[in-house]
């Protein structure tokens, strides 16, 4: 084999697997959320304050990141439109939903229905791409859901007769389709930056989605104002949304869009499907959750999906 062809194939591989490893990460972290936002929700705190406290501390982490490094690029004005429509249709509609459905059902609930982002994915891939999905992606995309039905069942089933049900479910159901907007979009979108803008023009893109996302959130941060002088949380609390801010707003977005101006996002979304497995460690680390065979068995599902796809070698690094 030429020795610059086995140079540049090398750095292919050893590109995708750093983007296999930022993603796998992202979804560790994700996983933490769900209990996090939980715990906070079931203790009275007002969840969407936490939403907007999160948005808040991402934007200000992305910013010291760029200020530290020199970094900020002012040029992404030229892509306003879409900046806007990912703020306002995916990052900050999906964030509100979400946050609020959890309210009404459990983490793993909420994590299950957001889960069908994959399949809008799919859906808006096939209505306005040329590159369709292969056989194996959605073979694998539909096996992966079998162990969310697993993992529902393994949860005691569906409580239909509750209103907080079909509150939660409608609420998580918009969160999905948001989130697949998001995916779809900003792969397509950070693809041209990576080769464009490379790694900072993605920080930069999230420095200002977040900004735009903590502005819009900022009478939410009022709900948890009790008087001018007293802030309802406690210690515990503000470390949880500390932690929520800095690992899942800053860290995880930040692996989350790399692995994504890599992979492609067909692919990345079905092993988002991770993030219910690791919802479930979390669950029994943080809430006190016990397993049973039934859960186990959806998890192994996932995880078995997850672990070929990431296996599985591309012969094309970008085909989107």
């Amino acid at each position: 084999m030429n020795p610059l062809r086995q140079s540049e194939l090398k750095k292919s591989h050893r590109e995708r697997n750093l983007a296999y490893a930022a993603l796998w990460i992202s979804l560790f972290l994700w996983g933490l959320q769900a209990p996090g936002g939980r715990y906070l929700s079931l203790a009275g705190v007002p969840i969407l304050g936490v939403m907007a406290v999160r948005f808040w501390i991402g934007f200000l982490c992305f910013g010291i990141y760029l200020f530290i490094t020199g970094k900020f690029d002012f040029s992404l004005k030229v892509y306003w439109k879409e900046i806007l429509f990912l703020f306002s249709g995916g990052l900050f509609l999906n964030a509100v939903t979400y946050h609020y459905g959890l309210k009404f059902i459990p983490a793993t609930l909420a994590m299950l229905v957001e889960n069908l982002a994959p399949f809008f994915v799919f859906l808006f891939a096939l209505l306005f791409d040329k590159n369709k999905a292969s056989k194996l992606e959605i073979s694998l995309l539909v096996f992966s859901f079998s162990g969310l039905v697993f993992i529902v069942a393994g949860k005691g089933g569906l409580t239909l007769t509750s209103r907080d049900f079909y509150w939660g479910v409608t609420l998580e159901l918009i969160a999905a389709l948001t989130w697949g907007l998001y995916i779809y979009l900003s792969a397509k979108l950070l693809k041209g930056f990576s080769a464009h803008k490379g790694y900072f023009g993605i920080i930069n893109l999230l420095f200002l989605l977040m900004g735009l996302s903590a502005l819009a959130g900022t009478p939410f941060l009022f709900t948890l104002i009790e008087t001018p002088f007293r802030i309802r949380l406690t210690w515990p609390q503000f470390w949880i949304i500390l932690e929520m801010g800095i690992g899942q707003t800053f860290l995880a977005y930040i692996l989350w869009n790399h692995a994504l101006a890599k992979l492609p996002s067909t692919r990345v979304s079905i092993l988002f499907y991770m993030t219910v497995v690791f919802t479930i460690i979390n669950e029994m680390v943080f809430l006190g959750f016990r397993l049973n065979p039934i859960l186990i068995i959806g998890a192994c599902v996932i995880m078995g999906s997850a672990v070929f796809l990431t296996l599985k070698k591309e012969t094309v690094m970008v085909p989107d």
